[in-house]
């Protein structure tokens, strides 16, 4: 009842096709267009830093570390999805907004892929990317904790 009257009074509307959001959304996209541009990325990663590769490449390694020799303090880097189009829309307006239904929505989207990487790579522990205590105190929370949250990783 409370997220019809919210949604009657503050009408808002879907980033991708403009169509008004109502009840069943994503706090910043319809379902539909959600299911359509909010998705696992499949395409090769550089086995040095994670950013997509290009295909055909046969070191397996992005632009900018095959120019370099670039070390990094990790093993690898893994990402549910690009950060562009929609994904970078929708963490925009979770952090900058404060629409927080966003975290729930990408939450329950990487849940089983988050849950399978975790199970697969026997992760002991995840732990949300630290803010600043500035950031945090002006923005009430910490977007990475609230994801995980909503994707049951505590």
């Amino acid at each position: 009842m409370f997220g019809f009257l919210l949604d009657i009074l503050f009408p808002e509307y879907c980033v991708v096709c403009g169509s008004f959001l109502f009840l069943e959304h994503h706090g910043v996209a319809c379902r539909k267009c959600w299911n359509a541009h909010f998705f696992m990325y499949t395409g090769r990663k550089c086995s040095v830093c994670g950013h997509p590769v290009e295909r055909g490449d046969p070191l397996g390694l992005c632009a900018r570390c095959r120019r370099s020799v670039r070390r990094f303090p990790f093993d690898r880097v893994e990402y549910f999805t690009l950060y562009d189009g929609l994904p970078k829309l929708a963490i925009k307006a979770l952090k900058f907004e404060r629409k927080l239904k966003v975290a729930h929505s990408i939450g329950k989207t990487i849940l089983h892929h988050l849950r399978h990487f975790i199970s697969r790579n026997r992760v002991d522990m995840v732990v949300p990317v630290p803010m600043h205590p500035e950031s945090l105190k002006e923005r009430g929370f910490n977007q990475c904790e609230e994801i995980l949250k909503s994707a049951n990783i505590r």
